[in-house]
């Protein structure tokens, strides 16, 4: 093999080149087993993390299906104490002129059903409607045993009897008991459920029916309580929506206008519409002699308690009972224009404000998500009847102030709503015969305040309507 001048090859040590393919081997053979241990350890690990999984998948999995068939029987459990009422209200519908004999306190009184259950959202009305005959207790001779004092039971058996033949020039009036009994009586009127329908005049005059509106309801009500224990099971919840009574022409809603708001002045306690606003378009309000409003004793969800003004309430944590506390207000709206304020004291998870009509039930449903409700939510959106109609721009919390103008002398039966002094015209249209403020809230706590008969705002008002307004406060 040619080379080049002074070029010299040498050749290579064998033994050298086995030292440095036996490196490479020794290298290649570390690397080959540390892949395999990280490999090994990923399966292991992948592996561990499987079980894992699997066993919560499992977990969850026999907590819902366990959930599932307790849902199951107390839905089928719900199903045939309905279908039970439902065959009972039937096979009781046509016995309302009974006539029943009742002991009451070892004196005996015949008196027609109808006439026990002429205020049909009381104890007395349901304890007599004919459902829970078999609940009664009884005395030896089959008579229907009532543990009260005659005398009194008496006066008021007479005034539910001259309430059914009552006029409006005449109206039925409460009579009088001794003056040892009086404690006594109020008591009974409380039990029985009947002082919403009755005001107290003074002391010294006797009682008499209050000229409000007397509402009914087809299912349980505070009374449940109180009630037998089998009448207490059977409405631990509200009846169902197809039992409801419904009110024919309760229909409508309106989306909210897109008129800008009115800023409200900055205040550190929740806005009121009152004297202490100096604008021309909110008056002073008017003293009135007609009883305020106030949160009912009658309508509301078993566990919602209300204070002794009964103008607070307080919705407590629902969660447990998987569903909603709901209240309403114990007088309606009929005719004219009105305006209540709900001050949010605490609020919901998600808070509920609006108004229902005659016959609504549904306390453990949100105001708004039930049959013969309406409803505005802490996030803004508009309910009716358990359908979203639309949603305001403005949402409300802890410290709001939610007042609802209702305008029920409009062709249109309006209802306006005011969330901290910004105004939104004709939220809702086509009001019921008969409006009560309500409120509730979702599954968290909630507290609200009742304020009624302010000076409606008069820029949401009707030009007649806010003229005679403006008339009147000036004349008182």
């Amino acid at each position: 093999w040619p080379c080049k001048p002074g070029f010299t090859m040498n050749a290579s040590d064998p033994r050298e080149s086995e030292d440095e393919s036996g490196a490479i081997e020794d290298k290649i053979q570390k690397c080959s087993q540390e892949l395999l241990g990280f490999v090994a350890q990923a399966q292991e690990d992948l592996r561990q993390q499987r079980a894992t999984w699997l066993r919560e998948l499992e977990s969850e999995r026999k907590k819902l299906r366990d959930e599932y068939e307790a849902k199951h029987l107390a839905l089928e459990r719900r199903e045939r104490e309905l279908e039970r009422i439902a065959e009972s209200m039937k096979r009781y519908d046509g016995q309302m002129n009974d006539v029943v004999s009742v002991n009451v306190g070892g004196e005996i009184f015949g008196v027609k059903r109808s006439t026990l259950c002429i205020f049909e959202d009381t104890y007395l009305a349901h304890l007599f409607s004919g459902r829970w005959d078999e609940n009664i207790e009884r005395d030896q001779c089959g008579n229907y045993f009532l543990d009260f004092d005659p005398e009194t039971f008496r006066v008021v058996v007479n005034f539910l009897r001259d309430k059914r033949i009552e006029t409006p020039d005449h109206p039925a009036v409460m009579g009088s008991v001794s003056s040892d009994k009086q404690e006594h009586f109020a008591n009974l009127l409380d039990f029985l459920g009947i002082r919403e329908y009755v005001e107290i005049a003074s002391d010294s005059e006797l009682p008499r029916v209050a000229q409000a509106d007397c509402p009914k309801a087809s299912s349980s009500s505070w009374w449940s309580a109180v009630a037998p224990p089998a009448i207490q099971r059977s409405l631990a919840r509200p009846l169902s929506r197809e039992l409801a009574p419904k009110e024919h022409g309760e229909r409508g809603s309106r989306s909210p206008s897109d008129s800008a708001p009115v800023q409200p002045a900055t205040r550190s306690t929740p806005y009121l519409w009152s004297s202490e606003r100096s604008s021309s378009d909110l008056p002073r309000a008017a003293a009135s002699t007609r009883k305020p409003a106030a949160w009912s004793r009658n309508g509301k969800h078993p566990h919602l308690v209300i204070q002794e003004d009964s103008s607070e309430c307080f919705c407590p944590d629902t969660r447990i009972y998987g569903g909603s506390a709901a209240v309403r207000a114990n007088r309606a709206y009929t005719s004219g224009s009105h305006f209540w304020q709900i001050e949010v004291l605490e609020a919901s998870d998600l808070s509920y404000i609006g108004f229902v009509a005659h016959g609504w039930d549904a306390f453990c449903d949100p105001v708004g998500q039930s049959a013969l409700s309406w409803g505005v939510a802490a996030d803004g959106s508009i309910w009716w009847e358990n359908k979203q109609v639309g949603k305001l721009p403005r949402s409300f919390a802890a410290g709001s102030a939610v007042g609802l103008v209702v305008d029920l002398d409009n062709p249109k039966r309006l209802c306006h709503v005011v969330i901290d002094g910004h105004r939104y015209p004709e939220v809702f249209a086509e009001l019921p015969s008969k409006v009560y403020p309500a409120v509730s809230n979702r599954r968290a706590p909630a507290r609200y305040k009742l304020v009624c008969d302010l000076p409606p705002p008069h820029s949401l008002l009707s030009g007649a309507v806010a003229a005679a307004w403006q008339q009147r406060e000036q004349t008182e």
